[in-house]
């Protein structure tokens, strides 16, 4: 207890006596922080993935067996993670190569080789067909797939794909081979995981394309952008290292007197080592507090993306790296009082 009382006296006293010095510290350090906090919120991959809002980030692919789902409770419950689109496909069982598919939205337009079709006009018995096959030739006006009969209502120029609405696909009950899903705005891998097990409760997943198939990658450039941004950080600390020997030399007489009453160089060293640590650790956490506070009245403003958001976890990151760092800066000045002797201690 006497020994951390020691070092926040000591941190007291530099305060007091070495305003100057000290705000020049505190200043520098605390700039030194907030930089590094902001390169991380906009360059971290993790932490801008929202920001960014790339399509592939959006992306989903459901892959089933083949069986009979709830489409209007799917639907629903996606509906809530706000898509853009959402496509069911069902693949013909008698028909090689082609498969039907039903759009979100009745209000889907398909553009065919007939001309632009509102399909979600249409019930069951009507389908957007294939421009040419074998077996129906080109654009037939009716066609029979599994045993249903099917007026035409447009041609697809895409081979092998039909499209009928949604209220068909339901009528129908076709079985669903896949889902694909695309939305409007990038899930947290946390919201991505709620998602997919929400879905998983109502269908037998069988495979996902998912946004997390790329976390792997996400991972290593996360771990690039730490590596970039530390070294940025550390540059800049050497730059403010003068302050740090600074404050050493200037208490090297009291660290004299220290040894003179019966301290040992390690405890003297130690006092040292333990007072730039509290130091630099509270001013770590006072510059993300400063964030927090101005976030959105600045750093927001100025941010290369408006969706990006630092989690609890990224500035605990911040702290203990620009806390780590500081230490490394204070590492050779450590090492240069060891050698000292007493009689050095007192020249100063």
């Amino acid at each position: 207890m006497n020994y951390f009382r020691l070092v926040f006296s000591r941190i007291t006293g530099y305060l007091h006596e070495k305003r100057l010095l000290m705000a020049l510290y505190i200043g520098s350090y605390i700039l030194c922080v907030l930089v590094f906090i902001y390169v991380y919120n906009n360059f971290m991959p993790s932490v801008t993935r929202e920001g960014r809002n790339d399509s592939i980030d959006r992306y989903y692919n459901i892959y089933l067996d083949g069986e009979n789902i709830d489409v209007a409770e799917v639907t629903r419950t996606i509906e809530g993670y706000n898509p853009g689109y959402i496509i069911f496909y069902h693949k013909v069982a008698d028909f090689e190569g082609v498969e039907i598919q039903a759009y979100y939205k009745d209000e889907i337009i398909v553009p065919t080789s007939g001309g632009i079709v509102d399909i979600g006009k249409y019930d069951g018995n009507y389908i957007i067909f294939p421009e040419k096959t074998e077996e129906y030739g080109t654009k037939p006006d009716k066609v029979e797939l599994e045993g249903r009969s099917y007026e035409v209502v447009g041609w697809s120029n895409t081979v092998g794909t039909c499209v009928i609405s949604m209220q068909g696909y339901i009528e129908n009950n076709f079985e669903t081979s896949n889902v694909e899903i695309y939305l409007n705005q990038v899930l947290s891998y946390e919201n991505s995981q709620e998602f997919l097990g929400e879905l998983s409760r109502l269908m037998e997943i069988q495979g996902v394309k998912s946004p997390e198939l790329y976390a792997d990658e996400e991972q290593k450039n996360n771990r690039i952008g730490i590596i970039s941004i530390s070294l940025g950080f550390f540059a800049m600390m050497l730059v403010f290292g003068f302050l740090v020997k600074y404050i050493i030399q200037t208490s090297k007489k009291e660290d004299g007197i220290y040894m003179l009453v019966g301290a040992g160089k390690g405890e003297v060293i130690g006092i040292i080592f333990l007072e730039h640590i509290i130091m630099n650790l509270a001013l770590s956490v006072t510059a993300v507090i400063l964030h927090l506070t101005l976030y959105y009245p600045v750093f927001r403003k100025i941010n290369f993306y408006d969706n990006v958001h630092m989690s609890f976890a990224d500035y605990v990151i911040v702290v203990a790296l620009t806390s780590l760092l500081s230490f490394i800066i204070i590492l050779p000045h450590l090492f240069r009082s060891y050698r000292y002797s007493v009689a050095d201690f007192r020249r100063y």
